[in-house]
């Protein structure tokens, strides 16, 4: 079965990393793009080393424009950040 890659929107904070920390359990799941404002350009197993083992992705800067693609995205955002990338996401 071929693996689903995910994406994750504000990968840096509570309910990102949280998302992160599932899916790399998952193994159906190959993780993508993180991406994180404050974060980008660090990697999110210097800034969360508990996922060190499983993850070591540099997180990118997130705009609605430059979402790679991916076969789903996780917003963790809040909801008035998060609608800004939906018309985005949902033509990919």
């Amino acid at each position: 079965m071929k693996k689903l890659k995910a994406s994750v929107v504000g990968a840096n904070g509570l309910v990102g990393r949280e998302l992160v920390k599932i899916l790399s359990c998952h193994s159906h799941v190959e993780i993508g793009d993180l991406y994180s404002r404050a974060d980008a350009d660090k990697d999110i197993s210097d800034i969360y080393p508990d996922l060190k083992p499983a993850v070591s992705s540099v997180m990118k800067h997130p705009t609605p424009e430059t979402i790679e693609s991916a076969d789903v995205i996780f917003l963790a955002l809040p909801h008035t950040q998060s609608a800004a990338y939906m018309p985005n996401a949902v033509k990919k």
